[in-house]
């Protein structure tokens, strides 16, 4: 369920203005952006919450009112997909369900097309350039970018019509953050937990929250004691 990353791959787009391309004869092959936007996380720990991204839900949304329509709108998504809850968090954020008949990948997804870090999603785009040319009706598609633990996003929206260049979006304030305790004390609540299995040993990490105040703490379960740190 996680992506390849050591493969030999290279994308590469052109941009130019509307004008350029028409004197170079290619006008009728332009596609344009419509809307933008990024965004960035707190650190993993210091997060409202460890399954979802608040920033990349604004910023899936804050490209879509860039350009002027709504999720319903997009005839096909490039979403990025190196790990499963960075495709969920997507979905969520854009309202689509597992059934939706539209794409949510042009290139097949990264644990099956492989992708050199972040430069996978220049593939996104140039495959999402081909989708909109082979379209006759006027369409829009969208293509999300992450980098990290879903640490920071860029979304764009693009259509095979013309309209106005969008403007800048601003990234949102980050969400309050949550702060963390090295060593706690009294009752707490689990939030989550892996199992790790290497060379013949086995270790559970655990995150939880103390009761009392709030504060997240980790937790290191090897075949010795529990230690917290």
């Amino acid at each position: 369920m996680v992506a390849k990353d050591g493969v030999n791959q290279a994308a590469a787009l052109v941009m130019t203005r509307y004008e350029t391309a028409a004197s170079l004869g290619v006008a009728d092959r332009a596609i344009f952006l419509h809307g933008h936007a990024t965004g960035s996380e707190p650190a993993v720990l210091n997060r409202p919450s460890l399954a979802q991204a608040e920033s990349m839900t604004a910023a899936y949304h804050g490209a879509l009112r860039n350009a002027g329509i709504g999720a319903e709108q997009l005839g096909a998504m490039d979403l990025y997909s190196c790990f499963p809850i960075a495709v969920w968090c997507a979905m969520d954020a854009l309202g689509v369900s597992l059934d939706d008949p539209r794409p949510l990948t042009l290139t097949g997804g990264l644990s099956f097309f492989g992708g050199p870090g972040n430069n996978y999603s220049t593939h996104g785009i140039a495959e999402m350039v081909h989708w909109l040319r082979a379209r006759s009706e006027p369409s829009y598609g969208l293509v999300g970018a992450n980098g990290g633990y879903l640490s920071k996003h860029a979304v764009g929206v693009y259509a095979n019509v013309s309209g106005p260049f969008p403007e800048r979006v601003h990234e949102p304030d980050l969400p309050t953050l949550v702060d963390t305790i090295e060593k706690p004390t009294g009752p707490g609540r689990i939030e989550s937990y892996t199992v790790q299995q290497k060379g013949g040993t086995t270790r559970a990490i655990v995150v939880g929250r103390q009761l009392s105040d709030g504060r997240r703490w980790v937790g290191v379960a090897d075949p010795a004691p529990m230690t917290l740190c």
